[in-house]
């Protein structure tokens, strides 16, 4: 599934009848950021895993910071090879909360 912005993300997430495992959010989106749609999405998925993807190094630190209970979650730097994703993907799919 993929969105444009934090507020279709939210609508197809709610739309989906599948489970949503994993959502990897830009921080900087328009409408709704990363850290805002994940905390929507927490209400009602609360066992949902969040990669956090941004150029700005700054959210690097605060990325890993204040986590709800349950949630595995981990932040990419931009620019990023595929490995790269789909090793941080694997990474955050085999940790324990």
């Amino acid at each position: 599934m993929e969105a444009r912005d934090g507020v279709e993300a939210l609508a197809v997430a709610d739309g989906s009848e599948k489970p949503v495992h994993m959502v990897v959010t830009d921080l900087i989106m328009p409408k709704l950021g990363g850290w805002n749609l994940a905390e929507r999405l927490a209400v009602t998925r609360p066992e949902i895993n969040i990669i956090y993807l941004s150029g700005y190094s700054e959210y690097s630190v605060t990325a890993s910071a204040d986590k709800p209970d349950g949630w595995r979650q981990s932040f990419i730097q931009k620019p990023f090879t595929m490995n790269a994703l789909g090793e941080k993907i694997k990474e955050v799919l085999t940790s324990t909360v």
